[in-house]
């Protein structure tokens, strides 16, 4: 980082210049977001799968069986993991799928 003092004393700072600072910026950091945001492939396969079941229900006949089973699938992945919490949660916010 490039650290500056404005006249008035502010002082604030840049993002890095040369190569060799930048490079050292973001093995501080942790690679900022993009490290945050990394996801294992079970995570990815979970995301995908309830993508698909909300979107299934939702082309579902209403109060059908095929209904039913959705929702006790979206019930089990919401059950069974932190992340399947969230994801199921988002659904009910967006489709209300499960009661």
């Amino acid at each position: 980082m490039v650290r500056h003092v404005a006249p008035n004393g502010a002082v604030y700072h840049e993002p890095p210049y040369t190569e060799a600072e930048e490079r050292d910026f973001y093995e501080r950091t942790g690679n900022g977001i993009v490290g945050v945001m990394r996801k294992s492939a079970e995570d990815l396969a979970l995301i995908a799968i309830t993508r698909r079941l909300a979107d299934d229900f939702r082309l579902a006949a209403e109060d059908s069986a095929e209904q039913a089973m959705i929702r006790r699938q979206l019930e089990g992945i919401r059950n069974g993991s932190e992340l399947g919490s969230i994801l199921v949660d988002e659904v009910d916010c967006t489709g209300s799928v499960c009661d």
